[in-house]
């Protein structure tokens, strides 16, 4: 799984004015963010960290 996820992130420098959290390794997922088209109806949002 971890070339996978390797193959679709992307880096890019940005500005932030104000960030709620902080991803360490993972993917956002809920709140109408979805990985895999999965789990995106969730309530709140969670970090997806691949094995």
């Amino acid at each position: 799984m971890e070339d996978i996820v390797d193959s679709w992130r992307k880096e890019i420098e940005v500005n932030v004015d104000f960030a709620a959290f902080r991803l360490n390794n993972g993917f956002a997922v809920g709140y109408g963010l979805d990985y895999v088209e999965h789990w995106h109806a969730l309530l709140t949002v969670y970090e997806i960290i691949a094995e």
